[in-house]
């Protein structure tokens, strides 16, 4: 697109859910202070690497257009400087979000139901407990231990 690259910000290993992170805030501090940055857009590979939040996906947005810089995602094909991109932006924020919140929701549930079976679900075993050869949580009292063990 003929754009000079001038830095790449990496937030390797942290979460998208939260905006807490420190590549993300340096550049946030940038976009507060438009006579003193060398950039004009923020290019993101994915819009859900951003945020995954639709209400620090508004924040971000509101923040970048007092900074007049467009964001660009690179994978879902969005630019801010259009009516339209920004449509598109709040759109894949909001499926963001619902993806994080779906993934949540069936982790939950596997682990309850790992749980229910009587399965360990952690590398420890509750209080007062141990886990058997084949993962099964009993009471640690020597009557009720599993043979072989």
């Amino acid at each position: 697109m003929g754009w000079e690259l001038v830095g790449i910000v990496r937030d390797e290993g942290r979460s998208a859910a939260t905006l807490k992170r420190p590549g993300r805030q340096g550049t946030f501090a940038g976009v507060a202070r438009p006579k003193a940055r060398a950039w004009d857009a923020l290019v993101v590979e994915k819009l859900d690497r951003l945020t995954r939040s639709v209400g620090d996906l508004c924040k971000l947005v509101e923040a970048f257009e007092r900074g007049a810089v467009h964001v660009v995602s690179i994978a879902e094909s969005v630019d801010t400087g259009s009516a339209a991109g920004k449509l598109f932006l709040n759109i894949f924020g909001a499926l963001g979000q619902w993806e994080r919140e779906v993934i949540g929701e069936r982790t939950a549930d596997a682990l309850a139901h790992v749980k229910a079976q009587g399965r360990r679900i952690s590398g420890r075993a509750p209080f007062g407990c141990t886990f058997g050869e084949d993962g099964m949580i009993f009471p640690a009292s020597p009557t009720s231990a599993p043979s072989g063990r």
